[in-house]
């Protein structure tokens, strides 16, 4: 890879890698504020019980989906630092100046949502419509990005990420069902 970097000029690209999405804890969080600085502020407490990691050796960040009123309806992220140091290593045994890192289903979305618009102020919380506790109709929508060996699975409501998960589980596992079903080649 390095020498592949190294033979071209690419000072005008901007270098994304992405953590598995299962390296990452991601809880739905309502805050009563919407001041992006008091969020992050209060991110590792809100998520303190909630990660399998030690909140002191992780990264938290969020996505805000939409504003209801005063509060803020969010995706919150926690991942560990050694995950993050490990992908800025690799970058840059690649020989590449690394500008962003992300998770795998926050960079689907990218390409399914409307990312560069501004989170809506709504009357209702996304969150409780994603967990079945309104009765109103919303439109939404689950994208899968099926894979090799695991699929990225992301929920939309009215045009909002609300959910990603990492499911281990791709294509493979269809092909391996066909060769045993019927009795094919598997480069068939």
């Amino acid at each position: 890879m390095r020498g592949v970097f190294g033979k071209g000029d690419y000072s005008q690209v901007t270098f994304v890698m992405a953590i598995r999405q299962e390296k990452a804890t991601i809880r739905k969080k309502i805050f009563p504020f919407s001041d992006r600085i008091k969020i992050q502020k209060s991110l590792s407490f809100e998520m303190e019980e909630d990660i399998p990691f030690d909140p002191d050796m992780c990264i938290f960040d969020f996505k805000t989906i939409q504003y209801v009123g005063n509060s803020s309806e969010t995706l919150a992220i926690a991942i560990p630092k050694t995950h993050i140091e490990k992908i800025i290593s690799l970058a840059k045994d690649f020989g590449i100046d690394l500008k962003i890192v992300t998770l795998e289903g926050f960079a689907f979305a990218n390409l399914i949502e409307e990312w560069w618009v501004a989170p809506p102020v709504a009357q209702d919380s996304l969150i409780s419509i994603a967990e079945g506790e309104s009765k109103s109709q919303k439109a939404a929508e689950i994208f899968l990005n099926i894979g090799h060996k695991k699929t990225i699975l992301c929920a939309k409501i009215n045009n909002r990420m609300v959910f990603t998960r990492s499911l281990m589980w791709g294509a493979d596992f269809i092909i391996q069902d066909l060769v045993k079903r019927y009795q094919l080649p598997y480069i068939e």
